[in-house]
């Protein structure tokens, strides 16, 4: 038991010490991201939670939160791809603020 706490508090320790949370570039990139899933939260709960069911947008948070966790695994060996990773998951939230606005025009859910 003890070696699988060390263990986990290992894991933690990688996680939470790493440099990629002193990158701007990436602590910028988390914070879009938090702002534009935010803001995809904020227009289903104000304006489109009759007409939209609630597994689209949990499911662009999942991928967004997701993203993070693996941008952060990656970025000591490969800074390259934890960008990328947060670019897609900036793309996947931009995607469902259009999609968001487009299917509650034509209500085709």
């Amino acid at each position: 038991m003890k070696k699988f706490l060390n263990y986990f508090w290992q894991q933690i320790k990688f996680f939470l010490i790493n440099p990629f949370w002193l990158s701007l570039w990436s602590i910028g990139l988390i914070l879009i991201i938090l702002l534009l899933n935010g803001w995809v939260w904020f227009l289903w709960i104000k304006k489109y939670q009759d007409l939209i069911g609630l597994m689209p947008i949990s499911y662009a948070a999942a991928v967004g939160a997701l993203n993070i966790f693996l941008a952060n695994l990656a970025y000591r060996k490969e800074s390259l791809v934890s960008f990328i990773l947060l670019g897609a998951a900036i793309l996947i939230q931009i995607i469902y603020l259009i999609f968001l606005k487009f299917f509650a025009m034509s209500q085709a859910f």
